[in-house]
């Protein structure tokens, strides 16, 4: 698919002045910085399509994409910190659809949040590492008291949410992309946080809605402090696992 000419037909559907397009990376999401010439107005553009088929799933629905911006909405009004607030298209639609080659493509729109990506020296202090502890139970606070209806879709992150990524894993090895000494020790990180989770009710206290992807390139240092960015991974799961992916990049003690 020619992905260059897909965007140029999803921008005509925003009030963008003068764009000024910039591919940033392909991965989970097809991603775009927007800059309006002449202004400070910039944006993210997401073209919901990861790099591989066996990145997809329902965070790449119309359904789920929809929920995942329903929920930066409700957390933008709540948050004193930035946070990519979703931009509506023409029709008022948070979620822009297009057919090209015969392929339906789904895209949104997220205010640019501006700032330096963090990065491991930033957490060598007790007091950074707190103060991300305490970001991450502010979201889960709010997470808590979120309210959706039933069409809100997105993935969960439990135990065969994790088998099904050792299984990708796998495959991986099978196929000689990973080196049977790189898989082992995934394979036993993998079987640690199972046994984890197994010990691990599903109450109001323990499972929710969760950022799922927190790690350095998804953390943006601002000048209101830290933001969380890219909730395209966000689903719901237990509360731990968020911790547990902000514990990885701090000093041991």
């Amino acid at each position: 698919m020619d992905y260059t000419k897909c965007f140029k037909e999803v921008i005509l559907n925003y009030s963008f002045i003068d764009p000024i397009v910039e591919f940033i990376r392909h991965n989970e999401n097809i991603t775009y910085k927007i800059t309006e010439k002449g202004s400070e107005s910039t944006y993210l553009l997401r073209m919901h399509k990861p790099i591989t088929k066996n990145m997809q799933g329902v965070q790449n629905m119309r359904e789920g994409i929809q929920s995942e911006l329903q929920y930066l909405l409700a957390w933008s009004s709540h948050s004193d910190l930035p946070v990519q607030i979703p931009v509506p298209n023409l029709n008022g639609e948070l979620v822009t659809s297009v057919v090209m080659e015969c392929e339906e493509v789904h895209c949104s729109v997220l205010k640019w949040i501006f700032g330096e990506t963090m990065s491991k020296k930033d957490f060598t202090s007790e007091e950074m590492v707190r103060t991300l502890g305490k970001h991450i139970a502010y979201l889960h606070q709010f997470s808590r008291g979120f309210k959706h209806g039933s069409s809100f879709i997105r993935p969960e992150h439990g135990i065969e949410w994790v088998n099904n990524m050792l299984s990708k894993l796998r495959s991986g090895e099978t196929m000689g992309i990973i080196t049977t000494e790189d898989f082992k020790p995934l394979e036993n990180a993998f079987s640690l946080v199972t046994d984890r989770m197994k010990g691990l009710s599903k109450s109001f206290e323990t499972w929710g809605f969760i950022h799922a992807d927190i790690h350095y390139s998804n953390l943006i240092r601002t000048s209101r402090g830290i933001s969380f960015i890219d909730f395209g991974l966000s689903g719901f799961g237990y509360y731990a696992s968020d911790v547990a992916m902000g514990a990885l990049f701090t000093k041991n003690e």
